[in-house]
């Protein structure tokens, strides 16, 4: 079975590293879909032999995709 999973903060580090790991384990991804800030939305990263375009993660991206389960690497606010 196949999934279609989203990494949310992809173009971070932590983020970076998950996809290779991804990568690495092939984990069976039928679609991967890329969610970062506006200011990072419109890169593209790779993905196995895959050029994916990175997304603003707002509602309207998300909304009409079906993720089976999503992985979440972002940053808190600090006080």
């Amino acid at each position: 079975m196949n999934y279609n999973v989203a990494v949310v903060g992809c173009t971070g580090m932590v983020g970076r590293k998950f996809i290779e790991v991804l990568v690495e384990r092939n984990f069976p991804v039928a679609e991967i879909y890329f969610f970062a800030s506006a200011k990072s939305a419109g890169k593209v990263l790779k993905f196995k032999d895959k050029d994916v375009t990175v997304e603003e993660l707002k509602e309207d991206n998300i909304k009409n995709k079906k993720i089976d389960f999503a992985l979440f690497f972002c940053r808190g606010q600090r006080k």
